[in-house]
């Protein structure tokens, strides 16, 4: 029996979040090195030029990739090619004011460039995720297919049952099975998660915008509240964004939680 589930759209185009954190990586990588700019490059396919997909800060040209040697233009970047099983995907290129920034910048950008290969690597998650859950669903629809035709076709060949007897023993095979509830749970903590995650990105904004914390003393203070208080984060934030969400008409924006 062949078992065949299209991907769907949301799980093969939804990069927001993955470009989001490229991008603060890659700043985060210019600040701790004081380079320039920042390029990547996706690779559609080999003999076919590079095209520019994200970038920050002074340009960068695809000329890059194909310069080599001791060019004045490759001395001032550094470039790594990120690779997917075993294939080049795309480019990461840093470029710097000089030769001497490059070389020295080079170490620095080894832990970074494994860190966006990751993430790269990351986005294709999903996609593993869901062929997995198709391959399941199509075992177990399998299985209980057989199973019924088991106890189907014993009643044709037994002796007379009673069709009630039949019917609770499709029944029976038909229930969920036990992935189905891990499923479900893995869901609902899943859900939970980002619904707190998101509640805390909130509050913490509130926190940094009307009390001028940074986003780590915000997250700090939030924790702390959540043990003092013994609820859960997702409470405590919650309680800070609602709390601020239509303020007292003669609110001075000084209370905090």
């Amino acid at each position: 029996m062949t078992h065949t589930a299209e991907l769907p759209v949301d799980v093969m185009q939804d990069s927001t979040g993955f470009e989001e954190n490229f991008s603060l990586l890659a700043s985060l990588a210019m600040r701790d090195t004081h380079a320039k700019g920042f390029a990547l490059f996706r690779q559609t396919s080999a003999g076919v030029p590079a095209e520019l997909s994200h970038a920050l800060g002074a340009p960068i040209s695809t000329e890059v990739l194909t310069k080599s040697g001791p060019d004045p233009l490759c001395r001032k970047v550094v470039t790594h090619a990120v690779r997917h099983h075993g294939d080049i995907d795309a480019h990461l290129v840093f470029s710097f004011d000089s030769a001497v920034q490059a070389d020295t910048a080079r170490g620095v950008l080894r832990r970074y460039f494994t860190m966006m290969e990751r993430l790269w690597a990351g986005r294709s998650i999903a996609l593993a995720y869901f062929r997995t859950f198709s391959r399941i669903v199509a075992l177990e629809r399998e299985l209980a297919d057989a199973k019924v035709a088991t106890v189907v076709r014993g009643a044709l060949d037994g002796p007379r049952e009673d069709v009630e007897i039949i019917a609770r023993q499709v029944e029976t095979l038909l229930r969920p099975s036990a992935i189905s509830q891990v499923l479900d749970q893995l869901l609902e903590e899943r859900l939970s998660e980002v619904e707190e995650r998101k509640w805390t990105q909130r509050a913490k904004e509130i926190l940094q915008r009307l009390h001028g914390m940074s986003e780590g003393e915000a997250h700090s203070h939030l924790r702390k509240v959540s043990r003092q208080s013994r609820r859960r984060l997702l409470e405590v934030a919650r309680q800070v964004v609602e709390s601020y969400a239509e303020p007292a008409p003669h609110s001075s924006g000084s209370h905090k939680i």
